[in-house]
């Protein structure tokens, strides 16, 4: 089965994955745990930044909210 990508997600946390799935027309989360911090990361424009993936569920929530 294929999946249209406006149902897709990615999760990442470089600027470059932002862009990456922007460009596939996906939604984005990035997740500020690598090298980038919270607010550059806010800056790439992803739909949902987070500082980590602790809470799952609220990931999830932003997401089918």
């Amino acid at each position: 089965h294929s999946v249209s990508a406006e149902h897709g997600v990615i999760v990442g946390d470089t600027p470059r994955d932002v862009t990456c799935g922007r460009s596939a027309g996906m939604r984005t989360v990035a997740v500020a745990t690598g090298t980038f911090t919270f607010d550059q990361l806010v800056e790439t424009g992803a739909d949902h930044v987070v500082h980590d993936l602790s809470r799952t569920d609220e990931v999830v929530e932003l997401l089918t909210a």
